[in-house]
């Protein structure tokens, strides 16, 4: 299971409709992505 936020009203819930305002729930979790390769930021002599 995995915890799901409203994007109208913010609530959280676990479910996949929101019980305030009945709209459909996305997940509240961040998604990482990796921008560049480490050797790109710290580059080595």
């Amino acid at each position: 299971m995995k915890l799901r936020k409203c994007p109208k009203c913010k609530e959280y819930s676990l479910k996949e409709n929101c019980k305030k305002c009945k709209l459909p729930t996305e997940d509240a979790h961040y998604k990482f992505i990796k921008l560049r390769d480490e050797a790109e930021i710290h580059p080595r002599d």
